[in-house]
């Protein structure tokens, strides 16, 4: 009885290991189709402009700080030499 439960445990775990490695490829994908139709939806919203990574806004706007490119003297963003 056990070497029947092994010979099907054999069998059926590499089936499971394929059948749940092709869900995270699905999932991932469809992860992937959502970020693009959110890119998308902003640029049709946003008159064709793609978001920046630091934001757009120059020197001297009234942008929220998390908008603004880092400086060069922030603590978090120095160089270590």
């Amino acid at each position: 009885m056990l070497a029947i439960i092994a010979i099907l445990a054999a069998i059926l775990f590499p089936v499971f290991a394929q059948a749940r490695e092709k869900a995270r490829a699905i999932s991932c994908l469809s992860n992937t189709k959502q970020t693009g139709l959110a890119l998308q939806m902003y640029v049709q919203d946003y008159d064709e402009m793609t978001p920046s990574l630091y934001g757009s806004w120059g020197a001297g706007s009234n942008s929220p700080d998390y908008c603004q490119t880092p400086s060069k003297t922030d603590p978090l963003h120095a160089v270590q030499n």
